[in-house]
């Protein structure tokens, strides 16, 4: 049986919280809002769209270190905001490796948030491409931060 779609489209509406655990605290505290953010997201990666189920086997990926926590504005550029929930996204560790440090504005250019802004509105499925609609900069910036088309991912993809 066939759950998920054979494509995710990109969100029409930003991604709503619909959690709110409570506050954590230390370095690392954001991890307890795993769960959470697993299901606001739909198990999904919020960035390139891939499900759990992309990169699972017959065990799924809980305790693989697959997902991870994306913080929207990193922690070198604001470190008060490390263990804001709103600031963590649900993130395949393909995506959040390619981002590495970069800031949420460079060289001008904005990282979109997918928490603020609709990604169907600034990204559109081609084929197992995930592309920038248009010539929008930020979009641009953000497709490329993110290497939205890593050939693994377009690869996840063409097999889902």
């Amino acid at each position: 049986m066939r759950i998920l779609p054979s494509q995710t489209a990109p969100p029409r509406a930003p991604v709503p919280r619909r959690h709110a655990p409570p506050p954590a605290t230390g370095r690392f505290g954001y991890r307890k809002y795993r769960p959470c953010l697993r299901w606001d997201f739909g198990f999904t990666c919020a960035l390139c769209l891939l499900h759990e189920a992309d990169f699972a086997g017959e065990g799924g990926v809980e305790g693989t270190a697959v997902f991870t926590t994306e913080h929207a504005v990193p922690f070198d550029e604001d470190p008060l905001r490390c263990n804001d929930y709103g600031n963590c996204l649900y993130a395949c560790r393909l995506c959040n490796g390619a981002r590495g440090s970069t800031p949420t504005v460079s060289k001008g250019l904005p990282l979109l948030d997918p928490t603020v802004v609709a990604w169907g509105d600034w990204f559109e499925v081609q084929e197992d491409c995930l592309a920038p609609k248009g010539d929008d900069p930020g979009a641009r910036h953000t497709w490329s931060t993110y290497d939205l088309d890593d050939p693994r991912k377009v690869k996840r993809r063409e097999v889902r």
